[in-house]
């Protein structure tokens, strides 16, 4: 197969045994995909400036076994989506705002917490209040929960 078009968004097949057909459907495709990529190349979806009033997303983080094995978890959040405002307003309004004390504000529910029998563990404020007192979960939640429930880069 040969193509023909140098330069051309597609390459165009020129098939001897099927003439002027194949030209004619290389026109039609080319039509098509030049329209789609025009609006699709460069172009942004447009931010709006009104969000939605809650914000999910997965936190992932490992910890180690009593053999030392990093063990990797992760679950996933509902919260409360609060602006950058309302974020420092309230992070100075008490000083003594601990972590665990923030999330149980903005956590509205999870998914993928079990229990140790492997059982899922329904979202309650007390069921929050446990899962924090591994060390370094309520870190990782508020971290993350601070990346994700604003704009960020897009890959």
């Amino acid at each position: 197969m040969r193509t023909a078009g140098q330069g051309a968004i597609l390459a165009r097949p020129v098939l001897p045994e099927l003439g002027t057909p194949c030209a004619s459907l290389y026109r039609k495709v080319q039509s098509i995909f030049s329209g789609l990529l025009s609006t699709f190349i460069g172009h942004t979806m447009a931010i709006k400036i009104v969000v939605s009033n809650t914000v999910g997303f997965r936190v992932k983080g490992a910890i180690n076994d009593e053999k030392g094995v990093s063990q990797p978890f992760h679950f996933d959040l509902t919260c409360v989506r609060l602006n950058s405002e309302q974020i420092q307003a309230k992070l100075k309004s008490d000083s003594e705002l601990s972590i665990i004390e923030f999330l149980v504000d903005v956590v509205e529910g999870w998914s993928g917490v079990r229990d140790a029998e492997d059982k899922v563990v329904p979202y309650s404020e007390a069921s929050l209040r446990e899962l924090c007192l591994i060390a370094g979960t309520a870190r990782l939640a508020f971290n993350t929960y601070l990346g994700e429930v604003g704009a960020k880069e897009k890959n």
